[in-house]
């Protein structure tokens, strides 16, 4: 579940909002059903390189599905 999507960052950019949940990037799966996945979840953002893009298949707060694409950014930008 995405709790907070950093403004003019690259979810941001790409159309992801907070309440939305990643359900695959790049058509693999996510981890992410309970705090202790979280971990394994940063893992594979921490491996994306900068100007990479991944797909993101994600469902709005509402229901919906939706699919998004990002241009992973660097990450120090944020930090």
């Amino acid at each position: 579940l995405v709790a907070f999507v950093q403004p003019g960052g690259t979810a941001a950019k790409a159309g992801i909002e907070a309440g939305d949940r990643l359900l695959a990037i790049d058509d693999e799966p996510t981890p992410g059903r309970s705090i202790e996945d979280l971990p394994v979840l940063y893992a594979r953002f921490a491996d994306l390189k900068p100007g990479q893009k991944i797909a993101v298949k994600l469902r709005r707060h509402d229901g919906q599905s939706a699919e998004k694409t990002l241009v992973v950014d660097k990450m120090e930008r944020y930090l």
